[in-house]
């Protein structure tokens, strides 16, 4: 059965949303959402994302027309605003000349870029890189990555170099790095465990039975996710490392008990039945973050309940069976 999950787990991952838009965080009531959108459309959005171009690369002659050529393409592709040293010399052309348009030569163009604030200078200067900020609404993971890669195409079509930036962009990318780290760090952990527990009982049955006995409540979970509607943030990515711990500590506490008694009512009496009302304790304590409208902690919470649920049902009906099963390996062993 164990193996059958894991053999679905290819299929089902890709079904399994990876939240990385901090503004699906709050509360609906809150309208997080709706407030952005209301910025976009009176300032054009907020930055998502910024592009630098070393200015070396371009011909030099006519830099600035062919930094509007991939603006305009940008805009074209992605929908997004885009504002940039090329948009404030359009606004103070147009109180000159009456006309949104770039000066048609270089020696225009600077003159009206030091009409400009300086503090925009300082955020838009034109030394060795030219920098340009996409606005836009904040949004999910996979949207995102539809940007990065329309505008990488673009700018590789016209064998530009680049490099993105911006704090938005940053954001996105630390989350992203954060849920892979947690998950790096809940494979080592399952594996130094594993060692522990290889060394303690010298029996390679005894290993096995550990992971299955430990790692299928959190591949039943996984299992889940899309029918429950959770997805994998910062905080659902840690419960997972979390629940290890918990599940490790009833699994060690049963194995302890049979290597030293063959009797299974006994071990029921004094070990199974504390283990049965702590996870159910437990696994309800976690329910009640449900009700906090923040979303990860929520779904941390309900992640939590149905892993601490799930691992109490394999260390009652399946480790029993298991321990029986190795019960020689298990009495040959110290600790």
């Amino acid at each position: 059965i164990f193996c059958g999950f894991l053999v679905a787990i290819p299929f089902t991952y890709k079904n399994i949303y990876i939240e990385k838009d901090a503004s699906n965080y709050f509360s609906s009531e809150l309208k997080v959402k709706e407030k952005l959108k209301v910025v976009f459309n009176h300032l054009k959005g907020t930055p998502i994302l910024d592009i630098i171009l070393p200015l070396e690369q371009l011909d030099k002659r006519t830099p600035f027309n062919i930094l509007e050529t991939i603006e305009d393409k940008i805009k074209e592709q992605t929908g997004l605003g885009v504002f940039s040293a090329n948009e404030l010399v359009k606004i103070g052309n147009q109180r000159y000349s009456g006309q949104s348009i770039l000066p048609t030569s270089t020696l225009s163009y600077f003159p009206i870029y030091s009409r400009v604030p300086e503090v925009l200078r300082e955020q838009y200067p034109l030394d060795e890189n030219y920098r340009m900020t996409l606005l836009g609404i904040p949004g999910s993971g996979e949207s995102y990555s539809k940007i990065l890669g329309s505008v990488s195409e673009i700018l590789k079509e016209m064998d530009i170099k680049y490099q993105f930036a911006g704090e938005y962009y940053w954001l996105m990318e630390a989350q992203e790095n954060i849920i892979q780290t947690l998950f790096v760090s809940f494979l080592v952990t399952i594996f130094l465990i594993s060692m522990i527990v290889g060394f303690l009982y010298k029996s390679f049955k005894m290993i096995i039975s550990f992971i299955v006995i430990n790692l299928a409540p959190i591949v039943i979970t996984l299992l889940l996710f899309p029918m429950l509607g959770l997805s994998l943030n910062i905080a659902t990515v840690m419960a997972f490392s979390i629940s290890i711990g918990l599940m490790v500590d009833s699994t060690f506490h049963l194995f302890y008990d049979r290597s030293k008694t063959s009797s299974l009512q006994e071990i029921h009496q004094t070990t199974i039945m504390p283990i049965f009302w702590g996870n159910i304790i437990l696994s309800g304590m976690f329910a009640l973050f449900g009700f906090i409208d923040f979303l990860p902690i929520r779904q941390f919470g309900q992640t939590m309940s149905i892993l601490t649920l799930i691992g109490l049902v394999f260390d009652l009906y399946v480790l029993p069976y298991l321990l029986q099963f190795n019960e020689n390996k298990v009495k040959s062993s110290s600790i």
